[in-house]
């Protein structure tokens, strides 16, 4: 052991720049990895740090009899499985005039005002700026993340509002209701008919259900303290509730039937936090996932890389075996000595690898996930990053032992080694020397002082092909399903919400969805109706499509839609939650039916629910039903006119027109078929698989390279003989040109096929695991675009090393030799 600790600390002063640089791999590499596997840690558990952080509500209380509700509040927080209630009422308050439209008119944040117990004692709004407002703050609010970015608010800034007493609101509400909204909005527009009042930003923070959001849903926008909400006369606007922290979550069925038994005669609708919860975790963990596999495959490649760059440095110190074996190094020895120095280059690189991903923890969380991070910044996770440092070192120091082992024999192999049966094939077809020869050196390892390892060469390159294959083939498929709506179950182009007495009358929606279909823009029209059923013991909200030829219709991944009482599609979360599969039976019990349910598809559902804050459907959330399964009731279900425009169609004059045509049906809002959460975490994943795939690609291709480089140095006595012989520097140049070129095409011969058939699954995995359509998409163009710049690049890597080679004469090769 004593020779060889000597051998190796005396290779050590003559090789150190080349272990330095083996280090700096392995530090980059290792860097990337643990930075990968923390990021994903991070991003994954960020949603349970805020909720440790803010204690969220469990359930929302909404009577649907609002203000007038006979539910006795004390009663509620008496339950024994209570732990804290707060109160909640809506703030009447509108953007300040003169109106020139009904749009104008309630164009102002929807305002929410505490008792002093929500958003102080739980459900607290993790701060990115400022401070919560004091309870017996007079003038400050708390406004939500999404609102304020949106409205370019800061702290300090100040919002105003208008606010009207109880009896103008009704005179105009009772207007606009009849359909006479000029008089409605000229009413609220005059001056003297209420009062104005500014609101101070004392903070700026988001709650669970801003991670993401649903569009046309947006979270409360402020929240005000009890002392300013009695000072403006407390402006109510008509609903408020509570919301509950429960002393177990799983008390929850409990305590909605303790709470529908205190009010039997009125529908009590509620907001579980739990669903918020399950979205945006769902919503984070596409990120999480990404990061985590660009961790797995950074390390399987890199690791290759790493033995590509420990199998040249063994065949280097290899030249000296002869010598050290004749001054008595034993074979032992000798891989004692080199394990050693490549042990030290491990450990050093895994050292400076865990600095450089606690550097990078300054960019995680990544996704929406950022938003949910309570303490964001530098991190320092010691059990992934001091543990994947040991597990490194330790793969690397396995990686090396094969290498090590064979590079410490005696004398250098004679053994003629196999020759290329391409370039054989070639040859005997009288191809040119020059083709023939750039086969040949990139296939062929050749043997002794000169071999190259053309076969890690070419599987480095097929695995960087593959990587950008399959990242083009993700990156397309999730474009197609971000644009297109079809995707995330919105096969229509607006929706017109209407209030009043009208959402109870089903011949009165009837009416109204005639005059929407005989309008000349609109290619088809239907109903869409959302309820709140129990389906196998859940609540789950429920949607139904109106059917007929000219209906617009569900998106249906599997199976088919229901046609008749007795049928439910599902969501795929809501069907994996609870645990059937199509062609199975659940229980069902819903206005129109109750009894056992055939499970009949899958469907896709777009984001929508019974109000801003209710429970809402979701690509892969929900249900659907026939209408008569639902119902029609005024208090617990809601009706909307969905309609898709023939194409072409100006959909602003017809939404004028249509507007003018449903008057008399009494106020209505057009919505836009809004993209739910899902749709946008996805959204903001676009460019992630890009860049990390990218950082891959860029890894393995500047390594490829430099051993392409390396090759074409080693082959310069080959070189040097050819051009003794006779050859030109033209046909010199052309050999290293197809040298490259044949690595390149063995690389897009493998890789491309691989990266589809990569590309397509893992696409499918996270389209199935959404609940959307599974159709991934080969982009001809974009593969196309990447072989030609694959083979460029390689003809390039094969030419300029050799054409610098040719500014030496060949005799200096040889003599070298």
């Amino acid at each position: 052991m004593r020779t060889a600790a000597l051998l190796a600390q005396a290779q050590l002063r003559r090789g150190w720049r080349s272990l330095v640089g083996l280090s700096l791999l392995i530090a980059l590499v290792g860097g990337l990895v643990l930075a990968g596997l923390a990021g994903a840690e991070r991003t994954r558990t960020a949603v349970d740090r805020m909720i440790a952080y803010t204690e969220p509500f469990d359930a929302l209380i909404n009577p649907s009899d609002g203000d007038e509700s006979r539910l006795d509040y004390d009663m509620v927080a008496a339950l024994p499985m209570v732990a804290d209630m707060s109160r909640m009422y809506g703030v009447g308050a509108f953007s300040e005039g003169p109106y020139g439209s009904i749009d104008e008119l309630f164009s102002a944040p929807l305002i929410m005002a505490t008792d002093g117990g929500s958003t102080v004692r739980f459900d607290r709004p993790l701060l990115s700026a400022g401070r919560v407002p004091s309870p017996d703050s007079l003038d400050e609010v708390v406004i939500e993340r999404n609102y304020a970015a949106s409205e370019d608010l800061d702290v300090g800034d100040t919002m105003t509002i208008r606010i009207f007493p109880p009896e103008v609101l009704g005179a105009a509400f009772e207007a606009l209701d009849a359909g006479e909204f000029d008089a409605g909005v000229a009413l609220l527009s005059d001056p003297s008919m209420g009062t104005t009042a500014d609101m101070r930003v004392a903070g700026i923070g988001t709650w669970i259900d801003g991670i993401v959001v649903d569009e046309g849903f947006e979270p409360v926008a402020a929240w005000m303290g009890p002392a300013m909400y009695e000072s403006l006369g407390s402006p109510s606007a008509g609903f408020g509730g509570a919301v509950v922290r429960l002393r177990d979550p799983d008390d929850l069925a409990a305590f909605t039937a303790a709470v529908d038994a205190l009010a039997p005669d009125e529908k009590v609708v509620y907001q579980t936090q739990a669903v918020s919860v399950a979205k945006a975790i769902r919503s984070t963990q596409p990120a999480a996932t990404a990061l985590a596999i660009f961790a797995v495959v950074t390390a399987s490649l890199g690791l290759l890389l790493i033995g590509q760059a420990i199998s040249r440095r063994v065949q280097l110190d290899a030249l000296d075996n002869d010598t050290l074996a004749a001054i008595g190094a034993t074979r032992e020895e000798r891989f004692v000595s080199s394990m050693v120095r490549l042990a030290l280059a491990a450990i050093a690189g895994a050292v400076l690898a865990v600095g450089l991903a606690a550097l990078l923890s300054v960019f995680t969380p990544v996704g929406p996930a950022r938003f949910a991070e309570p303490d964001p910044g530098f991190s320092f996770d010691s059990a992934v990053l001091v543990g994947g440092m040991f597990v490194f070192v330790v793969a690397v120091v396995a990686i090396a032992i094969v290498p090590a082992w064979h590079g410490a024999r005696l004398l250098e192999r004679s053994a003629s080694t196999r020759g290329s049966t391409i370039a054989t094939w070639l040859a005997a077809r009288g191809a040119s020397v020059s083709l023939t020869t750039g086969v040949r050196f990139g296939l062929e390892p050749g043997r002794g002082s000169s071999a190259v390892p053309t076969r890690a060469t070419i599987i480095g390159a097929v695995t960087a092909v593959t990587v950008a294959v399959a990242t083009i083939v993700f990156a397309s498929s999730l474009d197609r399903v971000v644009d297109e709506p079809r995707f995330y179950g919105s096969n229509f182009d607006v929706a017109v919400d209407f209030d009043g007495d009208i959402q109870g009358d089903a011949d009165g929606l009837q009416a109204a969805l005639a005059v929407v279909a005989r309008d000349e823009a609109v290619a088809r029209s239907g109903e869409l109706r959302i309820g709140e059923i129990l389906i196998g013991g859940q609540q789950v909200t429920t949607l139904s499509f109106s059917s007929g030829p000219d209906a617009v219709p569900p998106t249906i991944a599997t199976g088919r839609a229901p046609t008749a009482l007795g049928e439910v599609a599902l969501g795929a979360t809501t069907m994996r939650e609870l645990g059937v599969g199509v062609g199975d039976t659940i229980a069902l019990d819903a206005p129109g039916f109750v009894g056992d349910a055939i499970v009949v598809g899958r469907v896709v559902l777009p984001g929508v629910g019974l109000y801003q804050g209710s429970d809402r459907t979701s690509i892969g959330i929900g249900a659907l039903v026939v209408p008569d399964t639902i119902g029609v009731d005024i208090d617990s279900t809601k009706s909307s006119l969905v309609v898709e425009y023939s194409p072409g169609a100006d959909a602003a004059a017809a939404e004028e027109r249509l507007g003018e045509s449903l008057a008399p049906f009494g106020q209505m809002f057009f919505q836009s078929n809004g993209r739910p959460s899902d749709i946008q975490s996805l959204d903001r994943l676009r460019s992630l698989p890009v860049v990390l795939a990218g950082v891959l690609v860029v890894l393995v291709s500047v390594t490829v390279l430099h051993a392409m480089v390396v090759a074409v140095r080693r082959r310069r006595r080959d070189v040097a003989i050819l051009q003794a012989l006779g050859s030109t520097s033209r046909s010199v140049t052309a050999i290293g040109m197809w040298q490259g070129t044949t690595i390149g095409v063995a690389a897009l011969a493998f890789g491309v096929p691989f990266g589809i058939v990569v590309g397509r699954w893992v696409w499918i995995l996270l389209a199935n695991a959404f609940g959307t359509l599974a159709e991934p998409v080969v982009p001809v163009t974009g593969v196309a675009a990447m072989v030609v710049a694959v083979l460029v690049l390689a003809a390039v890597a094969g030419l300029v090393p050799i054409r610098r080679g040719l500014r030496h004469h060949p005799a200096e090769a040889l003599r070298s030799e």
